[in-house]
């Protein structure tokens, strides 16, 4: 039985070859992420694979498409339009609509993958999203030591 870290390692999703390319770069790193392995460079997430063929509906909504068979491209809706252009087949996701989708059965996903590869390598600016800082949590027993 495989550990999670090896579920979610870039060489088990069909799509991970891709970003091989990006792997030696220091700043590379990936996790698992919402079901699927999200892939990060200079600081921000900039895709996430997900590999779940066949999966047409999401909390009792049905799609015409595969929600989760794609790479997502973690991106901003101001750049929707731009990015649109330029990654050929791409879609704005339909269940997270802020981000933009490359399904995996499009006949443009290799030549579209490789252009965001392409503009991760150049840092972009449209793509990726900078992942939030989380606050510390405070421990209720601190709080309740420090007011004594």
């Amino acid at each position: 039985m495989k550990t999670i870290r090896e579920k979610y390692n870039i060489s088990n999703f069909n799509s991970g070859h891709f970003f091989e390319e990006l792997i030696d770069e220091p700043t590379f790193y990936d996790k698992k992420f919402f079901g699927g392995l999200a892939i990060y460079v200079h600081g921000k997430m900039v895709a996430h694979l997900s590999e779940h063929g066949g999966d047409k509906t999401w909390r009792g909504t049905k799609y015409k498409i595969d929600v989760w068979d794609v790479c997502l491209v973690p991106t901003h809706r101001e750049h929707h339009k731009a990015l649109l252009k330029l990654l050929k087949g791409s879609m704005i996701h339909p269940v997270i609509e802020k981000w933009l989708y490359i399904p995996t059965a499009s006949k443009h996903f290799e030549a579209t993958m490789f252009k965001l590869i392409e503009l991760i390598q150049k840092q972009n600016s449209l793509i990726g999203i900078e992942p939030a800082i989380k606050k510390p949590k405070v421990k209720k027993t601190l709080i309740r030591a420090n007011k004594k």
